[in-house]
């Protein structure tokens, strides 16, 4: 009897614990996304760095997910913005790797990334902009 009284208290905290943990989680889907793919013998010195602009809804929390892959040269990634006190904020990446940047509602209205490699890189970088479902 002890026992059985033993596993339903663990299950009842269980899912006390699993309960909380959604309650807290904020979800999020991915509203926009683009991809950069580099290959050696298609460079272009006047195309090692490329920018993209974005715009965000003021009401809304937003991630930022960089993931990128190299197999050769570098890639020098640049997400930048301004915050919510009028401070520009500068995030730098090197591929490869992953990083994501979180940025809350009436931070900023424009993010602008930027990407620069050199004449051995083989590589592709994606961009995927996640927006709160609030």
């Amino acid at each position: 009897m002890k026992k059985c009284k033993n596993i339903t208290i663990i299950m009842v905290a269980v899912c006390i614990i699993f309960t909380l943990a959604a309650c807290n989680s904020q979800e999020f889907e991915k509203v926009r996304s683009f991809e950069y793919h580099f290959l050696k013998e298609e460079y272009v010195e006047e195309y090692n760095e490329v920018e993209k602009t974005i715009e965000l809804e003021s009401d809304a929390n937003y991630e930022i997910k960089i993931t990128s892959s190299r197999e050769t040269g570098t890639i020098a990634m640049t997400l930048c913005y301004t915050n919510g006190e009028g401070e520009i904020k500068i995030i730098n990446m090197t591929a490869p790797g992953t990083e994501t940047v979180k940025i809350a509602s009436g931070t900023t209205a424009v993010i602008t990334f930027t990407a620069q490699i050199d004449p051995d890189t083989e590589g592709n970088v994606e961009v995927e902009i996640l927006r709160d479902n609030v």
